[in-house]
Parts: C-alpha cells; structure tokens; sequence
C-alpha cells in the first residue's frame, strides 16, 4: 500500500495557495483544471518529499463547505488488499464503501458512520 495524497476542498485557490505555498513552504507539483467539471485540483508537496502530497479541490461554482465537507479523502494505492484487511473489513464486521479504486478494491468506512 503506497499513500498518495490528502484531498481538502477550498473556497478561494489564491488565499489556499498564499497559505500552503507562501506560508507554509510547500510547492506546487501539478495543476489540472476541467472545464467540463467546472474544478481545479492543485497538487502540493514539501522540498525532497513529493510522495506525501496535499490535494487542493477548488470548485468553480460557489459552494458553501460547512464543518467537516472541507475534507475530502485520502488516497491511498493498493496492489492488492492485504490479508488483515480482508479479515477486518470483508468479513462483514465493517460496512463497506459503495465504491471502489477502479478495481475491485472496496473502500471500507471510516468506522465513525462517516463514508469519505
């Protein structure tokens, strides 16, 4: 299993941007904007750590994240699901996600009632 980025979805790009790259230090690895989609996504990092990225989802049309939306995901990439896995979630001891990772890798819930 290999992590790959935290998503946090933000109201206004240039203030996020000001704050994760100006202030913070981090740099900008990747920009993808869809027209079709009406998004930006911004992919940050710190120097000489590009495997631990924060993904910045700005959505064109105004959109009002109260407490706890502003949070997104975190991905992770997994090759296979691990044996501990299958034991813990697939048993049917937790419910699972309804979707998948573009496999048929389930993602389990957050344990807390919360699906991200």
């Amino acid at each position: 299993m290999k992590y790959l980025h935290t998503m946090v979805r933000v109201s206004d790009l240039d203030t996020s941007l000001d704050f994760y790259c100006n202030k913070l230090g981090l740099r900008q690895l990747q920009r993808r904007d869809s027209e079709q989609g009406r998004f930006t996504l911004v992919f940050l990092a710190a120097d000489g750590d590009d495997q631990a990225q924060i993904e910045l989802t700005y959505n064109w049309d105004p959109e009002v994240c109260g407490e706890g939306r502003n949070f997104g995901h975190i991905a992770y990439q997994l090759c296979a699901l691990p044996i501990t896995f299958r034991s813990n979630f697939c048993s049917g001891a937790h419910r699972l996600h309804p979707r998948n990772l573009g496999s048929a890798c389930p993602i389990p819930a957050s344990g807390n009632g919360i699906n991200n």
